[in-house]
This record gives structure tokens, C-alpha cells and sequence, in this order.
């Protein structure tokens, strides 16, 4: 349930809020990427990871990324430099590893 004053979920007595993003930025930014299937399905993929580890930077396993429908290592990168040049997410890459991906937008808590 969101809140009336602002666009937040409010605080859960006793645990960690879940960490997601403005809700005004969420639509603009999944409205630039309607016509990129695989930035939609990579954006899902590390948001509902990161709300269930609620951890604001994550690594973006092959496994995570086939729940979701991303099948191809290309498209894996198609999604994530997408978010990476819109200003969303920050990616570090290593060979032979997972990418590491944090937000970049503040929290909402």
C-alpha cells in the first residue's frame, strides 16, 4: 500500500524497509525502454532481487536472469548497458564473473 503524502511503501514495524526506486523514475524509465524486451526483463530480474535479499547492489546470476526469460549472455548485456547509459544502474564487470549491479538514484526508505 503505498502512502498518500509521497510515492514510498511505509516502513514495516521492526524490519528493514524494501528498497526500491522513486516511482515517478520507474515509469519514465520503463516507458524509454518499451521497445527493449530485454532491458524490461533484466530491470524485473535485479529489482525483485534486489527486494528479496533487500541489498541495494546485487550480482546478476544466469540463473536469475533465465527465471526471468533473458536465455542469451547478449541479451543479459543488452539490458544492462541499457539501464547502465540511462542512469539507473552502475555495472562492474569482471572476466569470468557475474556483473555487480547497484542503483544509482537514491533509496527510498
Amino acid at each position: 500500500m503505498l502512502s498518500a503524502n509521497n510515492n514510498t511503501m511505509p516502513a514495516r514495524p521492526g524490519k528493514r524497509p524494501y528498497l526500491h526506486l522513486d516511482l515517478d523514475s520507474l515509469g519514465a524509465a520503463l516507458k524509454a525502454a518499451r521497445n527493449n524486451a530485454a532491458a524490461i526483463k533484466c530491470f524485473l530480474a535485479v529489482q525483485h532481487q534486489m527486494t528479496v535479499t533487500k541489498c541495494a547492489q546485487i550480482s546478476l546470476t544466469t540463473a536469475l536472469c533465465e527465471k526471468f526469460g533473458i536465455l542469451d549472455r547478449k541479451a543479459k548485456e543488452r539490458g544492462l548497458r541499457f539501464w547502465e547509459e540511462a542512469g539507473i544502474f552502475t555495472v562492474v564487470r569482471k572476466p569470468g564473473k557475474n556483473p555487480l549491479v547497484a542503483l544509482v538514484q537514491p533509496l527510498r526508505k
